[in-house]
């Protein structure tokens, strides 16, 4: 719903889901089917578009090159849901959020990114604009 939409961190939506998979492409192509949807990618993932967004699917070395020493190990699971994508009205407020915090949590902050991980649910936030 719009109302719920509105953050103080500036988030207006989510873009991507990001899933780890060593069995990325199977799992692509499952996901496609359950959607009626089309896969797109290669052999460093694939994407399966979704109402505006997209889910990601991708091996464990390509989610480590992205989040960097922010992603979490799979830890013996074969899949795991990793990270969400968050479209932001501009990063400004996101970075605002987190000079308050009184706790420092891990985070990336680049141009056009600001990535955190959230401990309470293992989980990556990537904030875009």
């Amino acid at each position: 719903r719009p109302e719920w939409q509105k953050q103080t961190n500036g988030v207006t939506g989510i873009r991507e889901i990001v899933i780890v998979s060593q069995a990325f492409d199977e799992e692509a192509g499952n996901l496609a089917k359950i959607l009626q949807s089309e896969v797109s990618g290669d052999s460093s993932g694939f994407a399966v578009a979704l109402a505006g967004a997209r889910i990601s699917l991708m091996p464990p070395l390509s989610y480590e090159e992205r989040y960097r020493h922010l992603a979490s190990p799979l830890a013996g699971r074969t899949s795991v849901f990793a990270a969400l994508v968050l479209q932001t009205d501009g990063l400004k407020a996101i970075r605002q959020v987190l000079a308050n915090r009184t706790n420092r949590i891990p985070v990336i902050d680049e141009t056009d990114r600001v990535v955190i991980h959230e401990p309470i649910f293992n989980c990556l936030m990537e904030f875009i604009e």
